[in-house]
């Protein structure tokens, strides 16, 4: 007999004894725009919901991603997700958001001092090493923090306090701390071993040494101008330029468009004072007496200024001779070394 289709509106069982069995020899489809169960179903085999189940003793998630999962929309709390690149996730409510459950993902990384800020895990370099990470799976995204050496100041040859601030440290991250348009972008970033290098303070009248990561796409900082140490002589160029010294004009040494500031010329309350070096965050000033600003940032946990510019001297007193501090990339102040640079990459664990 040939198969027919047929309508029914309505099937009520009514007296039947047993139990009443829809019984097909192949699969039993059931098409509509929504199917109503208004009591309790037993399934004895497995339930697919695309590539979701549900089976005796096993809940089975299927995966996302996270553009997957940031557009779910009154997302319930307790709701479990696994991506492949973060692990298993379970949403805590709207104010908490997502919350990694366990790191499924096989991801393990080394190099520098290994410390953890909140859901962060930071890799601090302080001198030249590699990082390495291993993962299942396609890239991990990082931040990061590059600044190179500092520069430093010899005494002048004509003797006396004639020494200008030094440049900091060319300075490059990505961390939101960073005012656009500095800041730069996260990486994303393929399992590898990267070369990361830390740049050294200046010693003497010299410009800092760089600092890199070995990106793909390398990320590398310039090292901060030395200062001016006699009549007429301007700062060097760098990641932040150096300050002049009297009667060197009004061109100081140059910094880096988006990793530092050009250095102060001569002058200000008193003429016999140079230039500041530059900073991060700020030019130096005429006859700059205090460092220039620097950026403060918070990717190691701690919130830290780092790149600051050198201080000038006075002539013919008020030496202000320091060096820049160790691992931030600040210039000398006078007579000094640069402080040596720092490279932070941190991650979401």
């Amino acid at each position: 007999m040939a198969d027919k289709s047929f309508g029914v509106k309505d099937i009520n069982l009514i007296g039947a004894s047993g139990t009443p069995e829809i019984e097909s020899p192949n699969n039993l489809n059931i098409k509509a725009t929504n199917v109503a169960i208004s009591t309790d179903m037993s399934v004895g085999g497995e339930l697919t919901v695309t590539d979701t189940f549900l089976k005796p003793h096993a809940v089975g998630l299927g995966t996302t991603n996270v553009a997957g999962r940031d557009a779910g929309i009154s997302t319930a709390t307790g709701t479990l997700i696994y991506i492949a690149s973060v692990g298993l996730q379970v949403y805590a409510g709207d104010s908490a958001g997502w919350k990694t459950v366990a790191d499924t993902s096989n991801f393990s990384a080394s190099g520098g001092t290994v410390t953890t800020d909140g859901i962060y895990t930071v890799h601090t370099f302080t001198t030249t090493g590699t990082f390495n990470f291993t993962m299942e799976g396609s890239s991990k995204t990082i931040d990061y923090l590059v600044v190179a050496g500092g520069g430093g100041n010899s005494s002048s040859p004509a003797g006396g306090n004639r020494e200008s601030g030094s440049g900091a440290g060319g300075l490059l991250s990505s961390h939101p701390d960073v005012p656009a348009p500095l800041r730069g972008s996260s990486v994303a970033l393929s399992p590898g071993t990267y070369t990361v290098v830390v740049g050294g303070g200046a010693g003497g009248k010299s410009q800092g040494s760089p600092s890199s990561i070995s990106f793909p796409t390398p990320i590398t900082t310039t090292g901060g101008g030395q200062g001016a140490n006699q009549d007429g002589q301007i700062g060097g160029a760098g990641g932040s330029g150096g300050g002049n010294w009297y009667a060197s004009g009004n061109t100081p040494g140059q910094g880096v468009a988006g990793q530092g500031n050009p250095g102060g010329i001569w002058g200000g309350t008193n003429n016999w004072t140079g230039g500041g070096g530059g900073g991060a965050g700020a030019a130096g000033a005429p006859g700059a007496t205090t460092r220039p600003a620097g950026l403060t940032i918070g990717i190691t946990g701690g919130a830290v200024e780092y790149a600051r510019g050198g201080a000038s001297n006075s002539y013919p007193s008020t030496p202000r001779n320091s060096p820049g501090a160790a691992n931030t990339g600040e210039g000398a102040s006078g007579v000094g070394n640069g402080g040596s640079g720092i490279v932070v990459i941190r991650y979401e664990t």
